[in-house]
């Protein structure tokens, strides 16, 4: 384990961890690979990156208290095969942090007569990405497949914030659309608060496994469904239930997972002139519809560059972001960890 001090801060630390997966059979792994996790923490949060797993986030530890926020895997580490590109987002690499670009859900890209397949969830999730350890922040970047792009990620902790700057650059010649998501899986239990922007009234449905749910339409929020119990309180993994949301436009740039029984709340802001949209996943047993897998339960704040998962829907609803070649784009979103229910909501 290596130690890496701040210069600035008796509090901040960074510890580098070198893990071996070893060979199980030679159908499934042929080399050795190693994966590091890069653990990062000051005197409130506790933070853990695996770079070659997509620079999933694997923990965000409140270390005042102990409760992580972050939905962490089944499966110990070491014992997963790192994804294969184009791979589905399914169990066990459903867990974690990661990003979606440039769409969400799988889709063909078509642009001055070339057509590129999207993989599930997008490509940056299935890649390793080059890590660049500094004195105060972790860097994080990888370069496109599908379009020719630099995507970076640059992480810091402030106190009980945690602060991610993104930086996308069209490397290439031609230019191209995207649409960008965050994708934390929180984890939740039965009784545990969903707090939306301020004045949040309606949400768009996207899925849902609720056939009175009907995609694309809207519904009201938190009721959803009506004569039924509110969904801004999380319900039992045994309801069976889950969907896709968007709120569109939101009058403001945050949202937070209030843990009741912790009494302690995951804050997040965004921009949201860079960022306009916030989707919610709420999964209370619903997924994977696939008896092959363990239901997943978590929910996740998504803020988002679209109310949409798909990037050629996206396209449709004039609400993909068309980035020209060599042209940058910047934005920003945070994360706090906070002792009991936020007031402004």
């Amino acid at each position: 384990m290596l130690k890496y001090q701040n210069r600035h801060s008796n509090d901040f630390r960074k510890h580098v961890k070198e893990e071996t997966l070893l060979e199980e059979t030679a159908s499934k792994r042929k080399t050795k690979k190693a994966i590091r996790e890069v653990t990062f923490e000051n005197k409130y949060i506790k933070l853990t990156v695996v770079p070659e797993m997509g620079g999933k986030i694997t923990e965000l530890l409140n270390k005042q208290s102990g409760t992580q926020f972050i939905r962490p895997g089944n499966v110990p580490l070491d014992d997963i095969d790192l994804p294969k590109y184009a791979e589905a987002f399914l169990p066990p690499y459903a867990y974690g942090f990661d990003e979606c670009f440039p769409s969400i859900g799988a889709d063909i890209y078509e642009s001055n007569g070339t057509t590129r397949n999207i993989p599930d969830h997008g490509e940056l999730w299935t890649q390793a990405w080059r890590a660049d350890i500094q004195p105060d922040k972790l860097v994080l970047d990888i370069s496109g497949k599908a379009m020719k792009y630099n995507f970076r990620k640059e992480i810091s902790l402030h106190k009980n914030q945690v602060e991610f700057k993104y930086r996308l650059q069209n490397t290439g010649d031609e230019a191209f659309d995207y649409l960008w998501s965050a994708h934390p899986l929180l984890s939740v239990e039965a009784g545990d608060e969903v707090l939306l922007p301020q004045k949040t009234r309606k949400v768009r449905i996207h899925a849902a496994t609720d056939e009175r749910l009907e995609d694309g339409e809207t519904a009201n929020w938190p009721e959803l469904i009506p004569g039924s119990s509110s969904f801004d309180v999380v319900k039992e993994k045994s309801s069976g239930f889950a969907s896709k949301l968007f709120v569109e436009n939101p009058q403001s740039g945050k949202a937070a997972l209030y843990r009741k029984r912790f009494d302690e709340s995951l804050l997040i802001e965004f921009d949201t002139e860079s960022v306009p949209h916030l989707g919610l996943w709420l999964c209370y047993g619903g997924w994977p519809d696939d008896d092959n897998y363990t239901a997943d339960y978590s929910i996740a704040f998504e803020p988002t560059t679209a109310s949409t998962d798909v990037l050629s829907e996206a396209r449709q609803l004039s609400q993909s972001v068309y980035i020209q070649p060599k042209e940058v784009k910047e934005w920003k979103v945070a994360f706090s960890l906070i002792n009991a229910k936020p007031v402004d909501f």
